[in-house]
């Protein structure tokens, strides 16, 4: 089974929204975006990964080989006019199974 979510934290730490959720390639809602704060609060373990004081929006895919792989984009600016990306490749794989509907 292969999962990618694609979602958004404000300034506090907290799930934004979520703008996309795919289980095998089809695309699932979450019942509630705090679904996510779990996630979130396992990424921010993770060595590399820091949230930005503006927003930071976070991609996830979690892999058939066991891994998983983060994209996230620190914005500097509250008007996303400049950002910088990062990726963790192949991280151990943090559990995500949320409320769906």
């Amino acid at each position: 089974m292969t999962k990618y979510i694609d979602f958004s934290i404000d300034y506090d730490g907290n799930c934004e929204c979520v703008d996309e959720f795919l289980i095998n390639d089809e695309e699932v809602s979450i019942n509630d975006d705090s679904d996510v704060q779990p996630l979130i609060d396992e990424l921010e373990k993770v060595e590399g990964f820091f949230i930005s004081e503006h927003r930071t929006q976070v991609r996830v895919w979690w892999k058939e080989d066991g891994t998983m792989d983060v994209r996230f984009r620190y914005f500097n600016e509250p008007d996303w006019a400049e950002f910088d990306e990062y990726e963790l490749l192949g991280i151990p794989p943090i559990e995500f199974e949320p409320e769906v509907v």
